[in-house]
Parts: structure tokens; C-alpha cells; sequence
């Protein structure tokens, strides 16, 4: 019976009756939300990639920091074994500059590195 009705009210020119209006509306938001909710979904995928790729650059430069501070220290007792061999053949201020510095870098710790993806 409805289905006459529109074909009636089509043929008429009034298009189709509330009803089936009404009904199109709302398979219309359907598919804009469905759309939506893939979108996000694609922008989270894009988050997720963004985010382990920044932990996976943290870590490689913690790393570098890290073993640059190990070539430091490692420079330093080498130097400090120079010194100590050749009966200390630095000023009271060289030797002060050179403690200062020693304390500096035994205080840095290294950077923690945090857990690859």
C-alpha cells in the first residue's frame, strides 16, 4: 500500500512521503558517522605510528648521549693515569680546573633509555 502511495506521490512530483525521508536522513548520518569513526581510527593509526617513531629517536639519542658521556669519562681516567705517571706536572689551577671538571662529569648520569617499541 505505501508503496503505491509513492509511487503515487512521485508521479505526482511531491517525491517520496515523510516517512521515507525520514528514513534516508538517517542512513545518511549512518554513513557520515561511519565515516567519521573510520577517519579518527585512521588519524589514531597515524598517532600510534608518530608516537613509536619518537620513542624509537629518544632511545637512539640516549644512546649516542650515553656513550658520548662514556668517551668522556673515559678521556678523563686516561688523563688522570697521565697525570699520575708523570708525578702531577699541573698548576694548583690547572689541577683545580681539572677536578671541577671530573666532578661535572661524574655527576652526569646516564640518560635512561627507555624500552624500543
Amino acid at each position: 500500500m505505501i508503496g503505491r502511495f509513492a509511487d503515487f506521490v512521485r508521479r505526482i512530483g511531491g517525491g517520496y512521503p515523510p516517512e521515507m525521508s525520514a528514513l534516508s536522513d538517517l542512513q545518511t548520518a549512518f554513513i557520515r558517522l561511519e565515516n567519521q569513526v573510520l577517519d579518527q581510527g585512521e588519524q589514531m593509526a597515524a598517532i600510534d605510528d608518530a608516537l613509536a617513531k619518537l620513542k624509537t629517536d629518544f632511545a637512539a639519542a640516549a644512546a649516542r648521549v650515553n656513550e658520548d658521556v662514556s668517551t668522556i669519562k673515559a678521556a678523563m681516567a686516561e688523563l688522570q693515569a697521565k697525570l699520575d705517571a708523570g708525578a702531577n706536572s699541573l698548576t694548583p689551577e690547572q689541577q683545580a680546573a681539572f677536578d671541577e671538571l671530573d666532578a661535572a662529569i661524574v655527576a652526569m648520569d646516564p640518560v635512561p633509555t627507555p624500552p624500543t617499541p
